[in-house]
């Protein structure tokens, strides 16, 4: 340690302020993966002809999330010993910006399965980032708790957005005149 620098503090409580953010970070994640994952299957049959049970839809939208994200999770802990978790995580928020953009506006399916890839790599680099982070900046008898709280926010986020999109996907019923 150089002369003037402080000893870095390990622990929940006094980085809580990283804690909570990065706890919010894995949220968003989580409510994008689960927008995505509720509406995209009706979607790709509605809008694209691509049957939800269609290999074509197996092996185009889930391996394609799959396989980006398990890649990524290998190299992102290198790349982030190389520049930092900061700039691993900002890197993979710039990748997840697009994915509702690029669903939004999708021509064809194809497009669907690249904001899929982008999603992937947004799981990767963000919702894994804050893992890593988490253990940088907590004691080793708090990994266990952060890395389930971790989890928690990320999944209980899939869940909320399942819910809000699956009903607001809900057809809206209509009075008739009579009534």
């Amino acid at each position: 340690m150089g002369e003037g620098e402080r000893p870095y503090r390990r622990g929940i409580r006094v980085n809580l302020g990283q804690f909570l953010h990065q706890i919010l970070q894995v949220f968003f994640v989580g409510l994008m993966i689960g927008m995505e994952r509720n509406v995209l299957p009706s979607l790709a049959h509605r809008d694209f002809g691509v049957a939800p049970s269609s290999i074509l839809f197996l092996l185009s939208f889930i391996f394609s999330f799959g396989l980006v994200k398990s890649v990524l999770n290998f190299a992102g802990g290198t790349l982030a010993d190389r520049i930092g978790r900061k700039p691993v995580l900002i890197l993979g928020w710039c990748f997840g910006l697009p994915v509702p953009f690029l669903i939004l506006w999708a021509p064809d399916w194809w497009w669907i399965v690249g904001a899929n890839v982008f999603l992937g790599v947004n799981q990767a680099l963000a919702w894994t980032m804050t893992v890593t982070s988490k253990i940088d900046i907590t004691r080793p008898e708090q990994r266990g708790f952060a890395t389930g709280i971790n989890e928690f926010a990320g999944y209980f986020a899939v869940g909320v957005s399942g819910v809000v999109t699956g009903y607001l996907a809900l057809p809206i019923p209509h009075k008739s005149p009579e009534a």
